[in-house]
């Protein structure tokens, strides 16, 4: 195999002194470096642009990026929000079909009662004169052979000294009126309780009543 030492170098030295002129000489011409200059700061100019772009995305990427960070936050805060307001109401839903059912069964307790004006047009007559009323209140008693509507009367009696009629006595003369009166709305009546109140000198009681049908 032959080795072929190509210097180009030393070739250029023993080339002639018009060839070397020629080799360095440079042929490029004004358009081309014309074309060339405008090609170079195009090319800056595209650089500086597109660093000028990457600077105000990366700016708006940031400001985006707290924008949706305090979105995200309130997102959450509103699915908090939405949370609490579910359960609150679904209590609420709860306690609407509890009270529509208290309702519901305190019409069907008003619609078994008798009118209260024959109910107390009735009491008013059997109370004796010393004898103070302050309550009566409806109540459903359910016993084997069915429902029973009663009152609840409680109301005090004063203590008075001079009086010929006892306390107690006064509650049983109560009791037997509404109890031996066959053509009464009212009958079954018994003492649930008498008690003295020493601060204030009266006897309070509480008797209960059944109510007849019509």
């Amino acid at each position: 195999m032959k080795t072929i030492n190509i210097n180009l170098i030393g070739e250029l030295d023993k080339a002639p002194e018009y060839n070397k002129a020629v080799i360095k000489k440079d042929n490029l011409d004004t358009g081309t470096k014309i074309i060339i200059m405008v090609f170079l700061i195009g090319i800056l100019g595209i650089f500086v642009i597109s660093f000028g772009l990457w600077l105000i995305t990366d700016n708006l990427g940031k400001k985006h990026s707290v924008e949706l960070k305090n979105l995200k936050e309130e997102h959450q805060k509103l699915s908090r929000q939405q949370s609490e307001l579910t359960i609150y109401r679904k209590n609420l839903q709860q306690e609407l079909e509890v009270a529509e059912f208290k309702l519901l069964a305190q019409r069907q307790v008003n619609n078994s009662f008798i009118p209260w004006s024959s109910v107390l047009k009735e009491l008013a007559a059997k109370i004796p004169r010393n004898i103070i009323v302050s309550n009566i209140d409806k109540t459903a008693s359910h016993r084997s052979s069915g429902s029973i509507n009663r009152l609840s009367i409680s109301g005090i009696v004063p203590d008075s000294g001079k009086s010929r009629v006892k306390p107690f006595t006064a509650v049983s003369f109560l009791i037997l009126n509404i109890n031996e009166d066959k053509n009464s709305l009212l009958g079954g009546a018994e003492i649930k309780r008498v008690e003295y109140k020493a601060e204030t000198s009266v006897y309070e009681f509480e008797i209960e009543t059944n109510i007849k049908k019509e």
